[in-house]
């Protein structure tokens, strides 16, 4: 039992991603890191939800699902770019960096859009919390670890049994 606790905290631990979160708090400047929603249709987040406007743009300069590295540099460029997702007026950085929506034009300037029009490319396949289509689930790997585990603790059991 204490092998499936610590192979299940261990695959847990190692699947959280807050990591995206983090990298845009920190490589932006902000006091706080920002709401799921900034990215995912709620603030749950999950697997294949990053399909809001800002999740999206990113997604242009190559970002990598688990590579916060990619991610740094995905919003240089979309800072330098002045990428604007929901085409009103503000720049992403800007409305981020300010408070405000960077999905939402209806919080932009009245005089309407400025800049490169919204990416309608493909949805992103990673972000927050999105995994591989084909990768385990982390509860599903820990049992699988756990129940390795437990197998070969039974196995030494019974032959030191025999012994």
């Amino acid at each position: 039992m204490r092998w499936f606790l610590l192979a299940f905290l261990w695959c847990t631990a190692a699947s959280a991603s807050e990591v995206f979160k983090e990298v845009v708090a920190r490589d932006w400047g902000l006091d706080e890191q920002p709401e799921c929603v900034l990215c995912h249709k709620t603030n749950d987040g999950g697997a294949r939800t990053a399909t809001r406007p800002f999740a999206v743009t990113p997604s242009r300069y190559d970002v990598q699902g688990g590579n916060p590295g990619s991610l740094s540099a995905a919003l240089r460029q979309v800072r330098s770019d002045q990428t604007d997702s929901d085409a009103d007026g503000y720049s992403d950085y800007d409305e981020v960096t300010t408070g405000l929506n960077p999905n939402d034009a209806s919080d932009g300037p009245e005089e309407g859009p400025i800049g490169p029009p919204p990416y309608s490319g493909p949805l992103p396949q990673h972000g927050c919390s999105a995994a591989s289509p084909a990768a385990p689930s982390s509860a599903a790997s820990a049992l699988l670890i756990a129940l390795g585990l437990s197998w070969l603790g039974h196995r030494r059991a019974r032959s030191r049994a025999k012994s």
